[in-house]
């Protein structure tokens, strides 16, 4: 979508009616078409339609182009409902409109920084400095892709001297992270009416080839409960995740989804499609819950072969909130995706993610 443009106080009387299909706007000139911005390439403005002989009746279109006194214009946006025709006379008004607020930034009640995205409605985009999102929001860091990007240093004044000024376009090491994973063998059937947490992970009651993750819509909504099977199958499709409204008749309200984890555990992480791959230092295991007996046995690789480790046992990890790290050999290729198998189960309960360190490399 474009983006936006803005001026103060622009509004003017339209010269000739509007019908329902028309899309070109004009107003008289007067100066009044002057108010309103200018609109370069790939910019529009939000504006409004009015009049006192259609109370009540409102349009929010986006100005396209403007051409002097004429301007394009799309119709009918944000939800906005109007009389088939405009007369004559009818007020051009740049207003705010929810769908312009929409793409602020701003904090929701959990202090988290982000826009609604798409026009006035949640869901399409989210642009966030904490990293906590609801699931369906594509995270966008305000400084965007922590990256080594292809801009070379360039020659002093000194040509030919072999001096050059150093590339200030740099990057930092980070972090990327599996789902929620349990390497024991201490997994939860699933159970009808009970309540299960975010991030908590079941076994169905009939054998799938699966275990299955709840991803919750909405981290504010914790849990999901439901008196049936949610569907479990061998399909490998994620399975939506619903809680009982309450008030007779009412509609079970999607909570989130289930999302299957393969029978023996295998993962596989696809970096971001921006990037040629990342230049590994580090991968290892964060274990958040923990009552073992034996440490479940883990490869990590550039494939599925554990390239990166090779069987090796977990058994640094002894406690919740432990990690065991392995560095990652210092030459070799770029990482563009990366592979978690569990070769061996721990006995009872070892939950928690698999986790990679690293420098993103433009591609």
């Amino acid at each position: 979508m474009s983006l936006d443009a803005f001026s103060n106080n622009a509004t003017g009387l339209t010269t000739v009616a509007l019908g329902s299909e028309d899309t070109v706007i004009t107003l008289p000139d007067d100066g009044s078409a002057d108010r309103f911005a200018d609109l370069p390439e790939g910019r529009m403005q939000r504006a409004t339609l009015s009049n006192p002989a259609l109370p009540g009746q409102i349009e929010i279109v986006y100005i396209t182009a403007k051409d002097g006194s004429s301007f394009t214009v799309n119709r009918r946006q944000e939800n906005s409902y109007a009389a088939e025709d405009w007369p004559a006379g009818t007020t051009l008004e740049a207003r705010i409109t929810a769908g312009m607020l929409g793409r602020f930034l701003r904090a929701d009640s959990r202090g988290i920084f982000k826009t609604t995205g798409g026009e006035g409605g949640a869901g399409a985009s989210s642009f966030v400095v904490n990293g906590k999102v609801e699931r369906d929001f594509r995270v966008v860091q305000l400084s965007g892709v922590q990256m080594l990007h292809r801009i070379g240093a360039g020659l002093t004044t000194t040509i030919g001297a072999g001096r050059y000024i150093q590339d200030m376009n740099l990057s930092v090491e980070t972090v990327g992270g599996s789902c929620f994973v349990a390497l024991g063998d201490d997994v939860p059937v699933w159970q009808p009416n009970q309540s299960y947490q975010g991030l908590a992970i079941v076994a169905p009651p009939t054998p799938t080839g699966f275990n299955y993750l709840f991803e919750p819509s909405d981290v504010q909504f914790q849990y999901t409960r439901s008196a049936v099977d949610p569907g479990f199958d061998d399909s490998g499709y994620a399975i939506e995740a619903y809680n009982p409204n309450s008030g007779e008749g009412a509609e079970p309200e999607l909570t989130g989804q289930w999302l299957p984890l393969p029978i023996p555990l295998a993962l596989e992480l696809s970096m971001p499609s921006v990037a040629g791959g990342v230049a590994l230092t580090e991968v290892g295991f964060i274990c958040y819950e923990y009552d073992a007996t034996t440490a479940p046995v883990i490869s990590i690789g550039l494939a599925a072969d554990g390239d990166l480790v090779n069987a090796q046992a977990l058994s640094a990890i002894t406690g919740a909130r432990h990690i065991q790290r392995f560095a990652v050999n210092p030459g070799g290729a770029l990482a563009a995706s990366l592979a978690f198998k569990l070769e061996t189960p721990a006995t009872g309960r070892f939950y928690g993610r698999f986790y990679w360190r690293g420098m993103v490399i433009d591609q």
